[in-house]
């Protein structure tokens, strides 16, 4: 993944937020997004995997059903493989949360987006967060 991909930036700055019970919640939204845009869906998908230091169990059933039923023969479906290989391999970390729940992250309907948002939109994209969600550059 290049460090120009905001989801992955933001994930690798920011590595509580791919840890935790939050991230089944990101997963049905991943799901969600694949019956209608599979190749959004494994980019996201693949972008959370690059830049997390570990291996969620919330976020498994998720990634390994999309990477079950993608087709590994296009560019997208092949990165996604080859970063889910990968992310099976990393220690497993589901207990590292901030002290703070944000109530958007632990929403099977907007878990997803929550991310994507705080990866893409300034003044969160690119920067770490503290707990209070307060960039902390």
């Amino acid at each position: 993944m290049e460090s120009t991909n905001p989801v992955f930036s933001f994930v690798a700055n920011n590595p509580w937020i791919a840890a935790g019970p939050h991230m089944r919640c990101v997963g049905t939204g991943l799901l969600a997004l694949w019956r209608k845009n599979p190749d959004s869906a494994l980019r996201i998908g693949a972008s959370v995997m690059a830049g997390s230091p570990t291996f969620s169990t919330h976020f498994w059933p998720a990634v390994s059903h999309i990477g079950d039923v993608a087709d590994c023969e296009t560019p997208c479906g092949s990165e996604f493989a080859r970063v889910l290989e990968s992310y099976s391999h990393k220690k497993v970390d589901d207990t590292r949360l901030m002290s703070i729940e944000w109530s958007r992250l632990y929403s099977h309907r907007t878990a997803l987006s929550c991310l994507v948002e705080l990866a893409c939109t300034p003044p969160t994209a690119n920067a770490p967060l503290d707990e209070w969600g307060k960039t902390t550059r």
